[in-house]
């Protein structure tokens, strides 16, 4: 009886665990820059995707890598979206003007970009804003974002506060980050448990 129930702890350990994985947030690092970026270093800022599966919205914040970039102007905020969307809510944006899609400089095609007030008065650290799925639905907020033909799934227009507003340009992300390693480390704790397990009852 005590070996069951050392066992169904260490399962309901690993399955809550694995619940909490599913709920991760995606994150993409912003760190390759266009030629207009040239001499300036990323990672310029990063990219979270948060999903609620069961009202499938997605809520992106872009975050600068302050207080070295901001972000800036038309094109401020892109995302290359898997599927059809709509409803687009804007969180937090103070300099909002519009949205659209199409081209980013040097970086691809974009499925939805938003566009900002012009000028370095304008910058801002943090926006957020929020879409929601028509198409087919997202099991995980590694599924909302798609590479483009460039093979960027976000971009942001970066300004370089070092020279006051002189230099600014477009960054996307390298290679992108789901879980830092998470996966990896439930993995090993779950193949941990099972050989626990498999002791417990042999014993």
């Amino acid at each position: 009886m005590n070996k069951l129930k050392y066992l169904a702890v260490i399962m309901v350990g690993i399955a809550g665990l694995g619940l909490q994985q599913a709920k991760a947030d995606f994150v993409s690092t912003l760190n390759v820059g266009n030629s207009s970026l040239t001499g300036f270093a990323g990672p310029y800022g990063t990219v979270t995707v948060s999903l609620n599966v069961v009202t499938q919205v997605a809520t992106f914040t872009f975050t600068s890598n302050s207080p070295a970039y901001s972000f800036i102007d038309s094109h401020i905020a892109a995302i290359n979206v898997s599927t059809t969307f709509n409803n687009l809510t804007i969180i937090n944006d103070p300099f909002f003007v519009g949205s659209g899609s199409g081209q980013v400089d040097g970086l691809g095609n974009f499925s939805l970009f938003l566009n900002n007030s012009d000028g370095f008065g304008s910058k801002i650290d943090t926006l957020s804003f929020s879409i929601h799925n028509t198409g087919t639905a997202w099991t995980d907020a590694s599924q909302v974002l798609t590479f483009n033909n460039f093979g960027f799934d976000a971009a942001a227009h970066i300004a370089v506060n070092s020279t006051g507003g002189l230099v600014t340009g477009f960054a996307g992300e390298g290679p992108t980050v789901p879980d830092g390693g998470t996966t990896v480390m439930l993995l090993g704790m779950a193949l941990s448990g099972l050989g626990m397990a498999r002791r417990y009852l042999k014993s």
